[in-house]
């Protein structure tokens, strides 16, 4: 006799569930957040609120090279935000609700509409932080250099530069503050806090990587 105490149709209704939610990986779900139609999915085949965090990684971002390909609009965690450093939490408090906003601009943008200034700023800010958050396979990040890309990003220092330098010029950061100020990535490791005096040297850091990286491109 199996030993075997999984019921077979609570499992095959889940992975009915997976495939009807258009691809979702769902690993718990925050069902008091979610729109209502996922709501009425998650409800018949047993995936309750008391689970942590919902990802729906769309087919369409997935194959556009949006790598997590995950929509933020949809997206919950509970858990995430607990276990962030506090100058994660610092640097990304918007993130999520300017990236939501930015998907749905860009989808009003596709019928051809004017847009006012602010909204190309906004669509402008948006197309870079996309870029920004793009990450290569079996490539992990630590968190100090997260978090300096992030606030590089939402503080709008990215704004002026073409998109498609944004990864190059991600990469060149990096390797600038390593080797220029390497007092920055040491006090994020150790105090994981942003303090005003640390974010200025992060904002001078950026501010002078930024012209040596287009001046490099112009020569």
């Amino acid at each position: 006799m199996s030993t075997n105490t999984r019921t077979p149709g609570q499992s095959l209704s889940r992975r009915r569930f997976f495939k009807m939610a258009g691809g979702a990986t769902v690993a718990a779900a925050g069902m008091g957040v979610l729109p209502n139609p996922f709501k009425k999915l998650l409800r018949p085949f047993g995936i309750s609120e008391a689970q942590a965090q919902t990802a729906f990684p769309p087919p369409d971002l997935f194959y556009a090279g949006i790598r997590p390909a995950v929509n933020v609009g949809l997206s919950v965690s509970r858990v995430g935000g607990s276990a962030q450093v506090k100058a994660m939490k610092q640097v990304a408090g918007k993130l999520r609700l300017d990236l939501a906003q930015y998907r749905e601009m860009a989808a009003f943008a596709q019928f051809g509409s004017e847009l006012d200034k602010s909204t190309q700023a906004q669509l402008a800010r948006g197309q870079r932080m996309v870029e920004l958050l793009k990450q290569s396979q079996y490539a992990p990040l630590s968190v100090d250099r997260q978090i300096l890309a992030i606030h590089a990003g939402t503080t709008g220092q990215l704004d002026d530069l073409p998109v498609d330098t944004v990864l190059a010029f991600e990469e060149a950061l990096y390797a600038f503050a390593e080797t220029r100020h390497p007092a920055i990535f040491q006090e994020l490791v150790e105090k994981k806090e942003l303090s005003d005096t640390l974010r200025s040297r992060m904002d001078a850091c950026i501010a002078e990587c930024k012209a040596e990286f287009l001046a490099t491109r112009k020569a």
